[in-house]
């Protein structure tokens, strides 16, 4: 009996996703609670999963919002749990029942059951257009990619991933992805690249919008405009945002942007720039090459803002360009040197996650 359901799930479409998706977690997970049972001991070992911004979202799932300093930074400049959008840290409370539950592992477990989920769903959005292997091939790469082990921390980079796989189904209606626009765009400032869809039809058919795609196209820009207006509700401040992320990086030195991986100051080592971010670009320069408009429009909204992000997270940020990582497939799937790419990829992933437990590198 057990055998026959086990045949069977091997023989399931969404078996190889799956299984990918599960091994690169797996491999994350022991790693950084295994090296964190080293650091503290194996009653903190969960914790790992709320260190750095998951600190900030457990604490807004227990507490919610407030006007004032919540911390300082390193230069004694005051830090604001405003800089962190709402989406991530509502759906902690909704799960962990308002806090009741440790929010760490709950965190954890989240983002890793999502990833899971996005793979898979980002599976069925792209085979049909790229082919099984190919799909397959370019999860791989995004799975396995240097920053990739922050899907199974408790941020909101999982969450992003699937509602980004769910708007680029090929049968998604306008409806749905104007709700995943209102959701993304509650979640990631990058949400907006949500409603750039709305514009492929436009361009591709040479026509005016719809009423539906006008809707879905100002969806995602307006959360935004929401979210903004709820902080200066809360601070009392119509530029109440600017104390938020910005007060992160007040009294420090930290290179910005694409020029900044120039500086000899910057701690974004080069296998990271060039799997981390090298991949993407040239998985948006495929894009635009094959004129997938929708997937090209979508992958540039989510990689513009590296352009004045700090160097030290754009790797992670450019985990939401998820068309440009799977584009990559159509490529790699026919190179002989697919497996050692993958696997120093891999390699640098477990180093990368490394140094972040240790305290020497900033996810």
């Amino acid at each position: 009996m057990i055998r026959r359901v086990l045949g069977r799930l091997a023989r399931h479409d969404l078996a190889a996703p799956i299984a990918l998706a599960l091994c690169s977690r797996a491999m994350v997970v022991m790693l950084l609670v295994g090296l964190q049972a080293v650091a503290t001991g194996l009653r903190d070992a969960l914790s790992v999963f709320a260190a750095w911004d998951g600190w900030w979202y457990a604490h807004i799932a227990m507490s919610g919002y407030h006007a004032t300093p919540v911390a300082h930074g390193l230069a004694g400049q005051p830090l604001y749990d405003i800089a962190f959008f709402p989406g991530w840290p509502a759906l902690l409370s909704i799960v962990s029942l308002g806090g009741r539950l440790p929010l760490d592992l709950v965190g954890g477990m989240l983002a890793n059951a999502l990833f899971v989920a996005a793979i898979a769903v980002a599976y069925r959005a792209f085979a049909p257009r790229f082919g099984r292997q190919a799909t397959l091939w370019g999860l791989a790469f995004l799975a396995f990619t240097p920053a990739a082990y922050t899907f199974s921390l408790a941020y909101t980079e999982s969450l992003f991933l699937l509602l980004a796989a769910l708007a680029l189904q090929p049968a998604a209606s306008v409806g749905r992805r104007t709700l995943c626009a209102v959701a993304a765009s509650a979640t990631r400032l990058v949400g907006p690249a949500v409603s750039l869809l709305a514009l492929a039809g436009p361009l591709r058919e040479r026509r005016r919008p719809t009423l539906a795609e006008a809707v879905l196209l100002v969806a995602g820009p307006l959360t935004l405009v929401a979210w903004f207006a709820a902080i200066a509700l809360i601070t009392g401040d119509p530029t109440g945002y600017l104390r938020g992320t910005p007060s992160f990086f007040a009294g420090q030195d930290a290179p910005f942007g694409f020029l900044g991986l120039l500086s000899s100051r910057s701690i974004v080592i080069l296998p990271q720039i060039a799997l981390g971010l090298g991949m993407p670009l040239v998985g948006l320069a495929l894009l635009v090459r094959r004129r997938d408009i929708d997937l090209a429009l979508f992958s540039c909204g989510t990689l513009l803002p590296l352009l004045v992000s700090q160097c030290d997270s754009m790797p992670r940020y450019a985990l939401a360009a998820l068309p440009a990582w799977v584009v990559l497939g159509t490529v790699l799937a026919q190179s002989r040197h697919r497996r050692p790419l993958l696997f120093a990829s891999a390699l640098v992933m477990a180093l990368q996650t490394f140094m972040v437990v240790a305290g020497r590198a900033v996810p």
